[in-house]
């Protein structure tokens, strides 16, 4: 049997600066839409994030006692976290709100051969504004981001958990098999959908919708499929026409070439209500960041209020444009060697020259 090997960050892996250079670059853009970093503490307690989560999340966190007996939790997601934040000591602030972040966050990712503990994220939540705006907004941050930060080709899959629910709402079944439905679309796995909705009474619409979900991936013409299955479903119409709408005015600001629409494509955060987003690297082919709308998650803290945000993966951006190998390796970014003997004050004062003049430089012993 494979074992999984788990891996943590090593203390200088992937280059700090490089990562605080590529974190400066995103600040910059955030901080030109106007938005306020935010801190979010390492530790929390489990029963005032318990509201926010559902048991795929809980599964993937890191929790354990406190010497009084609590059970903390270590930071798996910074949203849920912001959630509370806002609701317990932000509500009463003017709206919209924005904020950003920069954070490492700690939960189990398994692929098929580790177990990766530590990652590290930055974004943007937009609070306190319903509608398509905001929604452009939140994506447009995004690509002028990975723009600014020259990641290369990637593209933006755009969806809404909306349709998959609505779906679900007429099947009629369990709540044990909406989250296997859920999952099997996430896996793109039809057979498997076409499985889980035969025991259980689901019109043949449904069912079939829910299969095409499946197995579709990006097609700019399901929205067009769906209507023809379900004519008359003036709700799923609606949802339907807001991803038109968000997809249009992509197009009409340039940046129709990036965008796709997928509506069979599922997240492993279920707090997201309707729009959602995925940006996939052309050249590695991975997700690099994701996002979406949660307008009920900061109800679970106290007044309901909507909010929209996105976070992207740093090792990821790091890879994408090269720099995940250390940057102090070019001839220009070398340091002056300044050795120092036995006359210390003159050897350091060379030191403390360098300094002066803004350069680098290294201390070698005799």
């Amino acid at each position: 049997m494979e074992q999984h090997t788990t891996t943590t960050q090593a203390p200088i892996s992937g280059d700090p600066s490089v990562r605080r250079q590529i974190a400066g670059t995103a600040f910059g853009v955030f901080r030109g839409w106007g938005y306020q970093e935010i801190e979010v503490p390492l530790l929390d307690h489990f029963d005032s994030l318990r509201a926010a989560l559902d048991p795929a999340q809980i599964q993937r966190m890191f929790r354990f006692v406190d010497r009084q007996g609590h059970l903390l939790v270590l930071r798996a997601d910074v949203t849920p976290a912001i959630a509370r934040i806002f609701a317990n000591q932000l509500s009463e602030r003017p709206l919209p709100l924005r904020l950003c972040y920069a954070h490492k966050v700690v939960r189990i990712e398994r692929s098929f051969t580790q177990e990766k503990l530590e990652r590290y994220q930055l974004g943007v939540e937009l609070i306190g504004c319903a509608g398509i705006a905001p929604e452009v907004e939140t994506l447009l941050i995004a690509l002028e981001t990975l723009t600014a930060i020259d990641v290369g080709e990637f593209e933006v899959h755009l969806g809404s958990v909306a349709v998959v629910e609505h779906l679900l709402a007429k099947l009629g079944a369990a709540e044990r098999v909406y989250s296997d439905i859920i999952q099997a679309i996430g896996e793109r796995d039809p057979v498997e959908v076409g499985n889980l909705v035969a025991d259980s009474e689901c019109p043949e619409p449904v069912a079939q919708a829910l299969r095409l979900l499946a197995r579709m991936g990006p097609n700019p013409d399901a929205p067009t499929e769906l209507r023809n299955l379900f004519p008359a479903d003036g709700e799923l119409h609606a949802i339907l026409a807001g991803v038109d709408e968000l997809a249009e005015a992509l197009n009409a600001l340039g940046f129709g070439g990036r965008l796709f629409v997928d509506l069979g494509q599922v997240n492993q955060q279920g707090y997201y209500t309707g729009t959602t987003f995925k940006i996939v690297s052309r050249r590695i082919g991975t997700e690099v960041g994701s996002g979406g709308r949660y307008d009920n998650l900061i109800g679970r803290f106290g007044k309901p209020c909507p909010a929209v945000g996105f976070c992207l993966h740093l090792e990821s951006l790091m890879e994408l444009t090269g720099h995940a190998a250390s940057s102090s390796d070019s001839e220009e970014n070398r340091p002056t060697r300044v050795t120092v003997g036995r006359d210390l004050v003159a050897n350091f004062s060379d030191m403390v020259k360098c300094r002066q003049d803004g350069s680098s430089a290294v201390v070698d012993y005799e």
